[in-house]
């Protein structure tokens, strides 16, 4: 890895106890993970990209039942668009190591070469080496998708075949091994349709096929041949590596199973890490074309006519690192009084003056899709709650439960958290519509109930007995957590609900 990378890696683990704190339950998961104490702008700070026209925020950081931490990536544009939202959780391995389980971030078409995805690899691996939490420290992921090849191409390893096992977080954490030759089940599979549709001799095919018996690692999958496929199936940029069109094609057909992956990071195989040149070279193509389009915009500027030098301007504070700002606050002063506009737009842009405004803009915006309507929102109730406070009666019963679950940290900052949690999770049930539930409302009961269980108000007490006597019954998730709620009061009350399901089991039936 290059040095100043890892320098930067010292300085944000240096920094990771800035912001405010979280709340109780994750600063005291995180402090037992990480071994250090850790505050909200940090814990944001750890996963910023090097792109510098994207912005991370973590949100919804919660301790969950099996002592891991979980939290929510969003990255925002700079013009208030969540472009790139991602999931994690730090879980402790079965030896005691930690391991970082990452959900398959999902990155807009236009900032799908911005390197955010390898970026961030890079960062959680630096971070696990740093912190020495472990000999088995690892990264993991279910490879499902395009995240088939992806992790093939950053070296990631069969979990079911390691020491260590599937990842704890996978959702097939419990199936049996056999994830590679499942693998290699589909590969020989399609290599017949495939030779059957162009053509394509026996002896070529069987080469391909002991090929697909040989593979061990899912790299190696990657770099499958088939002599004779066309040039539409070309392997791409990343044919340099060794891609062959087939194994490409095979590792993104939907027909291909899904994979539980694993990237150790010991130094056995850190030395021969496959997916190192493949991070480079990914580095390396996003840099230059960040580097080509700030030239272009500097030739604008210098050549364009009026359109085209706005056009600059406006590209430059969507994408211009901090060091563009002297040019562009020389530009506020320009006699084009549309032109110094424009630059002064920019300049807010890039200094982040304007963040908050433009998420409340896309947030508040009804064209935007819900899911990413909430986010922002949640990101301003997180991180800038005094920009909310004064919507909190508006969004409190919006329809849309992914927008309403955005001020719940704020509920919980109120003069009686109790009352007003409880009061939103009433006020909520999960009624069945002819469409199924309304969106998100699940995930917002969910955390509700979770906040009352550590709040543990005994005034709460009565709405939580409600909602686990609901009928129908809630969904297990939510039943789950309702138990866990009912659980830590001492009342008797809420030992009596719990009962109510085993007794009502057993009741011999009525003749």
């Amino acid at each position: 890895m290059r040095g100043e990378s890892v320098e930067q890696t010292e300085r944000i683990l240096a920094d990771l106890g800035k912001g405010p704190r979280l709340d109780p339950s994750a600063a005291a998961a995180l402090q037992r993970l990480l071994g250090r104490e850790v505050g909200r702008d940090g814990l944001s700070r750890l996963f910023q990209p090097s792109f510098p026209g994207v912005r991370t925020f973590s949100i919804q950081v919660r301790a969950a039942p099996d002592q891991a931490l979980e939290l929510t990536l969003v990255g925002i544009a700079r013009d208030g668009r969540p472009v790139w939202i991602g999931q994690r959780a730090f879980v402790q391995g079965r030896d005691g190591s930690l391991e970082i389980h990452r959900g398959f971030d999902e990155v807009d078409a236009a900032y799908q070469s911005r390197n955010i995805t390898t970026d961030l690899m890079r960062r959680e691996m630096q971070l696990l080496e740093r912190l020495g939490t472990g000999p088995s420290s690892r990264l993991t992921i279910d490879a499902e998708g395009v995240g088939r090849y992806v992790c093939a191409m950053h070296g990631f390893r069969f979990a079911d075949e390691s020491d260590e096992g599937p990842p704890l977080r996978s959702v097939r954490a419990f199936e049996p091994d056999g994830d590679r030759s499942r693998l290699q089940e589909a590969g020989l599979r399609l290599a017949d349709r495939v030779a059957q549709r162009y053509g394509i001799g026996r002896l070529a095919v069987e080469a391909t096929m002991e090929e697909i018996r040989e593979a061990n690692e899912p790299w190696q999958f990657a770099r499958v041949k088939l002599a004779g496929m066309p040039k539409l199936m070309a392997e791409g940029d990343d044919g340099d590596l060794g891609v062959g069109a087939f194994g490409r094609q095979m590792l993104l057909s939907n027909e291909t199973p899904a994979w539980r992956a694993c990237l150790p990071l010991n130094a056995r195989v850190r030395k021969d890490d496959p997916g190192e040149e493949y991070r480079r070279r990914k580095t390396a193509r996003s840099e230059a074309r960040l580097f080509r389009e700030l030239a272009q915009c500097r030739r604008d500027l210098d050549d364009g006519t009026r359109p085209t030098k706005i056009r600059s301007i406006q590209r430059m504070g969507l994408i211009a690192p901090s060091w563009f700002l002297p040019e562009l606050k020389a530009m506020t002063h320009d006699p084009d009084r549309r032109v110094a506009s424009v630059a002064k737009q920019a300049v807010r842009q890039i200094q982040g003056t304007d963040l908050q405004d433009r998420l409340l803009r896309f947030g508040l915006d009804s064209r935007n899709e819900p899911r990413r309507r909430g986010l922002a929102l949640r990101v301003l109730a997180e991180h800038f709650p005094a920009r909310l406070k004064g919507l909190l009666p508006m969004l409190r019963v919006h329809p849309d439960a992914r927008i309403q679950r955005s001020i719940v940290p704020l509920l919980e900052r109120s003069e009686d958290p109790g009352a007003e949690l409880a009061s939103m999770l009433a006020a909520n049930p999960r009624d069945e519509t002819e469409d199924g539930p309304r969106p998100g409302v699940e995930a917002m009961r969910i955390e509700l109930i979770e906040r009352l269980t550590e709040l543990r108000d005994p005034s709460t007490l009565p709405v939580l007995m409600a909602a686990y006597r609901r009928s129908p019954p809630p969904p297990p998730a939510e039943q789950l957590a309702l138990s866990r709620a009912l659980v830590v009061f001492p009342d008797p009350r809420a030992q009596t609900v719990l009962a109510e399901p085993r007794q009502t089991a057993l009741m011999p039936p009525l003749p």
